[in-house]
């Protein structure tokens, strides 16, 4: 029967002595299954813990007079106590003189012994090394980078630099290019950057189309602040018409008509959220009058709206509300523009460093494991290791990152599919690792 336990272990809630039994669960269910369990978990430090455990746990079922498990063992196999000792003392010795197959690593390790069982398909040389130390490669790819400012052929990126610094001096903000760059280049090294795909990659790696997409940004942005300056003005010239002062409106210089003056600086003292606070306002200019007001004061106010005011209002909320969706994502993407288009070349020149060197970035393990497996059969790809799993136990499961996940769930839904056991621990309040994706 096809299991998939989900435990959320807590601090202190005896994790790794519930790991442990369910792996020597599974050990005694079939003698070779310490062959096809993978365990993962994310330190070395809690690999080297979980093989020492069930080892340990092995060697008191074989030895001691009380050890854990035996009770619940005997319980589940329905078997005498003298059989659960024999079998645990054959399974520490199958283990230890096939050590190399009893897999618990970390889950970088075990990534790492897939890519290099597809070598050859990626396009890696065979002896490759692992680099870890991501800013080494990334100091390096920057300089060169600057360098090459002044070769024939890259005006396009020179011209998309100067830009970048510019609007960070227009922001008031360090201008240090060399710093910038770094800072952005480790974006590089981050999944939501990995995760593009090539065909959008290559896009953003054509400065004239960015810089085609950036005027149809910008131009969306100035329309949008155009048309509320344009409306502003015209509410502002009404009220002046009909003398409309602070003195006779509810709550004075704090009426939320005098938002109309601050709309009519787009760009700089402007708020368009201002526009929801002059929404109540519309149809209903009672709101305006002043208790203390006289009544031809406030019949003022009511011919003011009625006057062309109340249209005004109408037009900015309903302008503001078609069309706010549109503007913030330009806002958003137009200050991420400069920065991506540079992005896109450092990823570049850091893959040309890496092939030149014959490394392959640990941080690009789970993007490459992800495109082999992609449309294949996923069983297949990890059994091309040598070894073929049948179960599997995820440990610090919160700390999996949406791109590792995606490669280990395959295996899990074939797992279960095929009627074998898999588990996943986890607690999402010890999600420590959640800042890296």
């Amino acid at each position: 029967m096809s299991q998939l336990k989900i435990y959320r272990a807590s601090a202190g809630s005896g994790k790794t002595y519930t790991l442990s039994g369910e792996f020597i669960k599974l050990l005694f269910k079939d003698p070779n299954n310490y062959k096809s369990i993978l365990a993962v978990t994310f330190t070395n430090k809690a690999t080297a813990e979980m093989k020492s455990r069930i080892l340990e746990n092995l060697y008191a079922l074989a030895n001691d007079p009380k050890p854990d498990y035996l009770d619940e063992l005997i319980q589940i196999y329905k078997k005498p106590e003298g059989y659960i000792r024999k079998v645990a003392k054959t399974l520490l010795r199958n283990i230890l003189n096939d050590f190399s197959r009893f897999t618990i690593s970390t889950i970088d390790s075990f990534f790492q012994k897939v890519i290099r069982s597809f070598a050859y398909e990626a396009n890696l040389p065979a002896n490759f090394k692992v680099e870890l130390d991501t800013d080494r490669i990334l100091s390096q790819a920057v300089d060169e980078l600057l360098r090459e400012l002044e070769l024939k052929g890259n005006e396009d990126l020179k011209e998309w630099l100067i830009k970048h610094t510019l609007l960070k001096i227009e922001e008031g903000r360090d201008w240090n290019i060399s710093a910038e760059i770094k800072s952005l280049g480790r974006e590089v090294f981050k999944e939501e950057f990995q995760s593009i795909s090539q065909d959008v990659l290559l896009k953003l790696r054509d400065k004239k189309l960015l810089s085609s997409y950036y005027y149809t940004l910008k131009k969306i942005t100035v329309d949008f602040e155009k048309e509320i300056q344009t409306l502003a003005e015209k509410g502002s010239v009404i009220l002046k018409q009909y003398g409309i002062s602070d003195d006779i409106l509810h709550l004075k210089s704090r009426s939320p008509l005098k938002k109309l003056d601050k709309l009519t600086g787009v760009g700089k003292s402007a708020d368009f959220h201002d526009i929801i606070k002059l929404e109540p306002l519309a149809d209903n200019p009672e709101v305006c009058f002043n208790k203390k007001n006289s009544d031809s004061d406030n019949s003022i106010i009511a011919d003011c709206f009625n006057g062309g005011l109340n249209d005004i209002l109408l037009s900015l909320f309903n302008y503001f509300n078609e069309h706010k969706t549109n503007y913030y994502t330009a806002k958003s993407i137009l200050s991420n523009l400069n920065a991506l288009g540079i992005i896109t070349d450092i990823a570049v020149k850091v893959n040309e460093l890496a092939r030149d060197e014959n490394l392959f970035l640990l941080s690009d393990a789970n993007r490459l494991l992800h495109q082999i497996i992609d449309e294949n059969e996923t069983p297949f790809i990890y059994e091309k290791t040598g070894t073929r799993f049948l179960h599997f136990m995820i440990d610090e499961f919160q700390d999996t990152s949406h791109m590792q996940w995606g490669n280990f769930r395959p295996l899990l839904q074939n797992s279960i599919g095929e009627g074998n056991t898999s588990l996943i621990v986890g607690d999402v309040k010890q999600s420590i690792y959640r800042w890296r994706s």
